[in-house]
């Protein structure tokens, strides 16, 4: 709430089309693929991991992985 904003629990988002993980927190670095797919629009879409956090070599067919 510091900047006015209400964090929702993951387990209460909507499915989106892009998931971006910017930061490398230890609970954004130990999330599974099968938790991200969750997060995403019939399972696929963009992921954005700006601090690569996760591991590329288990990243779905359906995911396109994109990293700085």
């Amino acid at each position: 709430k510091e900047y006015g904003i209400r964090l929702v629990p993951m387990d209460k988002l909507l499915p989106a089309h892009t998931v971006i993980i910017a930061v490398a927190h230890q609970e954004y670095a130990a999330i599974t693929w099968k938790e991200i797919s969750a997060l995403l629009v019939n399972g696929g879409g963009l992921v954005a991991d700006v601090k690569g956090v996760l591991k590329e070599n288990n990243c779905p067919q359906d995911i396109t992985l994109w990293r700085l």
